[in-house]
């Protein structure tokens, strides 16, 4: 089990919904987003030990450019 680190999760929430509640499962705190630049806000004012993101997420800023 972990204790409550905190993880950017960058998808469509078709994806995020059912990984996001299988790694809160093991006790790590997901925060899910279904945009790029949503998610870009979240990581400049959070502290998360990873960001997980589809690289292949559309619309605006996409999952390579927020690498």
């Amino acid at each position: 089990m972990n204790n409550g680190t905190r993880i950017c999760y960058v998808d469509n929430p078709n994806a995020y919904t059912s990984a996001s509640k299988a790694l809160r499962h093991y006790g790590y705190i997901v925060e899910a987003f279904s945009s790029v630049d949503k998610a870009l806000n979240a990581i400049l004012s959070r502290n998360y030990v990873s960001v997980l993101v589809n690289l292949q997420l559309g619309g605006g800023i996409g999952g390579p450019e927020l690498i």
